[in-house]
């Protein structure tokens, strides 16, 4: 397991570690897992949510942790929704040219 407030890397090589092994390995590729929770986030709120806006919506939620109570672990997960979001961008430009 990844420590978030291991200060011998920065907040972006933690960040980047922890979404390219374990939460892949953990949860499954950001694309198929944030749609999954946007299928589910839909029924809830009545209104599409696209797997995008969960992505934006953690990092809404951790920036909200962050000016309550400043932590490491806050900035790293920012960033790793940030790679997260990113992936699953990738991940529908490479399934759009199948």
């Amino acid at each position: 397991m990844i420590d978030s407030n291991d200060t011998t890397k920065s907040i972006l090589q933690l960040a980047e570690e922890i979404t390219s092994n374990e939460r892949i390995i953990d949860y499954g590729h950001p694309a198929v897992n944030f749609a999954d929770i946007a299928q589910m986030w839909s029924v809830i709120l009545k209104t599409n949510v696209t797997p995008t806006q969960v992505g934006l919506c953690n990092i809404a939620t951790k920036i909200c942790r962050e000016i309550n109570a400043q932590k490491r672990d806050n900035l790293v997960d920012i960033a790793g929704y940030a790679k997260a979001i990113d992936l699953i961008k990738q991940y529908d430009v490479d399934n759009e040219e199948d």
